[in-house]
């Protein structure tokens, strides 16, 4: 629930208890331990599924689903580490995303932001 942003939504309610999977939720969110998040992109073609998402060379996450727009296009949700994804969004420039050999983009929403911290237990 929290890599998917509900949170963000107020799917999840931390002051109730008495839900499957709330021990597990309430303790990873107040221990800050939430290393990825699903995030949007853009891209101008439609990618293989579980294509790679790349960073100038690096791998830095993966494509879990996909949908055609109907400008053309497509849009995508990616996993990706949170310390990832504030790079891209802090960096002054635009950084070199491709997915499948294609040009991408970052395409949050308003209501993902602000981002969380990254994880304590991330390097």
């Amino acid at each position: 629930m929290l890599e998917s942003g509900l949170d963000h939504l107020d799917a999840v309610d931390f002051g109730k208890g008495c839900y499957i999977g709330q021990e597990v939720t309430a303790r990873t969110h107040y221990r800050g331990l939430v290393k990825r998040r699903l995030a949007p992109f853009m891209i101008d073609a439609m990618p293989e599924p579980s294509a790679d998402i790349m960073l100038d060379d690096a791998v830095i996450g993966h494509c879990k689903s996909m949908t055609p727009l109907p400008a053309g296009g497509a849009i995508t949700l990616g996993l990706i580490k949170l310390s990832d994804l504030h790079m891209i969004q802090d960096s002054g420039q635009k950084p070199s995303l491709t997915i499948d050999g294609h040009a991408a983009q970052l395409a949050l929403p308003d209501w993902m932001l602000p981002l969380p911290k990254t994880a304590k237990t991330d390097s």
